[in-house]
């Protein structure tokens, strides 16, 4: 009898392991199976003036350069539905005496003048982010400011971001025509990026810029190359030039120069490869260069930077 018992409890024990072992594993396969996420912070963290825009002949709008920084961000799932979206526009940084047509203000550059070649905003190290995240709240008018911020999963979600810098010349009906395309084109882009965000498999261990190359696009490649039938100017009358506000980055063609914004595509992968490379310019910054024409003669450099987590 007493044998009977101990043959008893040990079975007993045996099937207990069994159910300790099996739980473990189907907990650890459940977890495995998890596709990995993260919560990402997208900042503008500053601007470098490689060189100022050629201004029109009559130059009424001040000297040198009147900047307004502009985004717009679509989250976008894996069907290519945009989930949510916002934009971003700055006070118009200049020599203080410029009229701001949207009525959002302005900020007067410490010299008490327009932007021009060398000069950087904020002051001495524009691709360094000077604010703490909470600080970030409730700064909301200039450089540094938050562009997006939220949880990117594998094969789920995805984000996109068009930074785009302008010369403010007083009259918006570019700007206008810009923001209706971005938001009228946001299937098409959804398209794009929801085959990034499914087939992830392309994006494995690269070195040096690769997630950078690999994330920041031309946007034509986007499905916004019929922007440049749409946001253009000529060279005005005689030859003066064609005071609107403009983005800076445009190029010839004809007789007319165009537009089309860089765009930055952020999937799981590549948010998190670019937060954890360091560059040049710190870690995970990305430089966006908007070059003009050279009739037009304007050079600039945006930084944003991808952080991890929400310190």
């Amino acid at each position: 009898m007493k044998g009977k018992l101990v043959l008893a409890s040990a079975l007993v024990i045996m099937a207990l392991m069994f159910s300790f072992v099996t739980i473990s594993r189907t907990s650890a396969q459940s977890t495995s199976s998890s596709p990995p996420q993260g919560w990402f912070r997208v900042t503008l963290n500053g601007f470098h003036v490689m060189h100022e825009t050629k201004d029109t002949a009559l130059g009424l709008d001040g000297t040198f350069d009147e900047i307004r920084l502009m985004s717009t961000y679509f989250l976008i799932n894996s069907s290519g539905a945009v989930v949510s979206q916002s934009s971003f526009k700055s006070k118009v940084i200049c020599d203080g005496k410029f009229v701001d047509p949207d009525n959002l203000g302005t900020l007067t550059f410490p010299e008490r003048r327009g932007l021009k070649a060398g000069d950087d905003f904020p002051a001495g190290s524009p691709a360094k982010l000077s604010l703490s995240a909470r600080e970030l709240e409730f700064h909301l008018s200039s450089p540094p400011v938050l562009l997006f911020e939220g949880l990117l999963s594998q094969g789920s979600r995805g984000v996109v971001i068009i930074p785009s810098i302008w010369e403010m010349d007083g009259s918006p009906e570019l700007r206008t025509i810009y923001s209706e395309y971005l938001s009228s084109q946001a299937r098409f882009m959804g398209s794009h990026v929801a085959e990034m965000i499914t087939d992830y498999r392309f994006y494995g261990p690269r070195s040096g810029d690769f997630p950078v190359r690999q994330a920041l696009k031309g946007g034509a490649s986007m499905g916004l190359g019929e922007m440049a039938e749409r946001v253009f100017i000529g060279t005005g009358i005689l030859g003066l030039g064609d005071p609107k506000d403009r983005p800076i980055g445009m190029v010839k063609s004809g007789n007319h120069y165009t537009f089309v914004p860089k765009v930055l595509v952020l999937t799981f992968e590549t948010a998190d490869a670019i937060a954890r490379t360091t560059g040049p310019y710190g870690s995970g910054v990305v430089k966006v260069y908007y070059e003009d024409d050279p009739d037009l003669a304007g050079q600039y450099e945006l930084y944003l930077q991808v952080k991890r987590g929400t310190d």
